[in-house]
């Protein structure tokens, strides 16, 4: 049974590899599990390690002591703009993943040179800026939820979820597994345990909305779960 990498419609198998390089992907796993590193994280050694191997293997880099920074610098060059075998661009964050477990195979091939070359073009993600929605766009999204709920009840799922997170924005997960009993209509208030941390976030309910929901729920009920949960998975 061969190890493979599956990148985009192409795959790299472990058979792709010669003698070199496959001792220094068996090398890259081992020091891996010595570190004690988790069962994911030692998959991902695999998968990375063995995708940077035979993609210098492609360059006609036929061993792992024969990376010398010409051919670090022509592989890094190809990743970006995407001409490897997977033929998709990669961004920083997917090149420092590559470079660490290719890392991990230099150390446990015992090539110091190749390993200073990693570390003097090391790789910092970037993060995404981020852009946020302003009042008057938050308000035209609202105003169109609504609209569309009176136009069409029956398919108010879109409707209500923009509804929900305008009065307590949470993650899409707890927005899918909202439950009505963290609705209190008498009060007026929304308040659901957070899958992630634990928390009981919550908030006032605005009144325009409380007759949506209660329209909503009344539709609901008539489906297998409906009269438990806000989005029942049998609608």
């Amino acid at each position: 049974m061969h190890t493979f990498c599956h990148m985009a419609s192409k795959t790299y198998y472990e058979s792709d590899l010669n003698e070199a390089w496959h001792h220094g992907w068996l090398k890259a796993i081992e020091l891996s599990k010595a570190r004690n590193h988790a069962k994911n994280n030692v998959g991902n050694t695999r998968r990375y390690a063995l995708g940077f191997a035979i993609e210098m293997i492609d360059l006609g880099c036929m061993s792992p002591e024969a990376m010398d920074t010409a051919m670090f610098l022509q592989w890094k060059e190809r990743v970006v703009e995407g001409r490897t075998r997977t033929g998709r661009p990669l961004g920083n964050a997917s090149i420092k993943k590559r470079m660490e477990k290719a890392k991990l195979l230099f150390l446990g091939c015992k090539l110091p040179d190749q390993v200073e070359i990693l570390d003097m073009h090391k790789v910092t993600p970037t993060k995404p800026e981020l852009v946020f929605w302003t009042r008057e766009e938050l308000q035209a999204m609202t105003h169109h939820a609504l609209r569309r709920f009176d136009a069409d009840p029956e398919s108010g799922q879109p409707s209500v979820a923009h509804i929900l997170n305008v009065i307590c924005p949470s993650r899409r997960s707890d927005t899918a597994a909202m439950r009505w009993s963290s609705i209190d209509f008498r009060a007026a208030t929304i308040q659901f345990p957070a899958a992630k941390n634990g928390k009981r976030p919550g908030n006032i309910i605005d009144k325009e909305y409380i007759p949506i929901l209660k329209r909503w729920k009344a539709i609901t009920v008539a489906y297998a779960g409906g009269d438990e949960y806000v989005f029942p998975r049998s609608m």
